[in-house]
């Protein structure tokens, strides 16, 4: 079994900023003690709703289609997610919660059988269907300092080194980590790379941190 704690299921934030920075104009984003008259959140044109409406789901394009992301869309979304692991044979070892910078977590065991990356796959695909656009622009609304980015990224490499990744610089640039990732082939064992993964979510919050 491949047991997965998760709330960006894998994405560098270097990813989610990527694509986010695509947008700009329409989506607000509150929280759930917030009106939705007067806020200056993110927003969408109505371009770039069309625009991202055809990268996401049915389920998706709903949840924004007020465009308004709120915490219960984010907490709907989530939820789909989750079920969508477990409908592919995942057991729930850990219902969803948030935590203390109002990110969502959960635990699921995946069933890994013959092929190492199954479980992964299953992940991503749960990932792209029902959660993507939601959670990047959730993760925006919290987004962390670049001090926070940058000690994270100091600490996941340290991580890494003492695991034995000689080769990844002691205090890595903002994305060179996200550029070291492919030189290794995909070849660090599941259990360095997400024990590493989950020292930076204790420390700084930030749930599937990459680089």
């Amino acid at each position: 079994m491949n047991r997965t704690t998760f709330g960006l299921a894998g994405l560098a934030i270097a990813a989610a900023l990527a694509i986010a920075a695509a947008i700009g104009g329409g989506l607000y984003l509150i929280n759930s003690n917030q009106s939705q008259a007067g806020q200056d959140g993110l927003r969408l044109t109505d371009s770039e709703v069309a625009e991202s409406n055809a990268r996401i789901s049915q389920g998706q394009q709903e949840l924004i289609a007020d465009g308004v992301v709120t915490w219960s869309d984010y907490e709907t979304a989530f939820g789909r997610y989750v079920a969508c692991q477990v409908a592919a044979g995942g057991t729930l070892e850990e219902p969803a919660h948030a935590n203390k910078w109002r990110r969502l977590e959960a635990t699921v065991a995946l069933p890994a059988g013959n092929d190492p990356g199954a479980a992964d796959g299953v992940i991503r695909s749960c990932y792209s269907e029902n959660l993507s656009l939601i959670d990047q622009l959730w993760s925006m609304y919290n987004a962390p300092s670049e001090s926070d980015l940058k000690d994270a990224r100091k600490m996941f490499a340290g991580c890494l080194r003492a695991a034995g990744y000689t080769d990844v610089p002691e205090q890595p640039a903002r994305e060179e980590l996200v550029r070291w990732w492919p030189s290794q082939g995909g070849n660090i064992p599941p259990a360095i790379f997400y024990g590493c993964q989950a020292g930076v979510d204790q420390a700084f919050g930030l749930q599937g941190f990459g680089g």
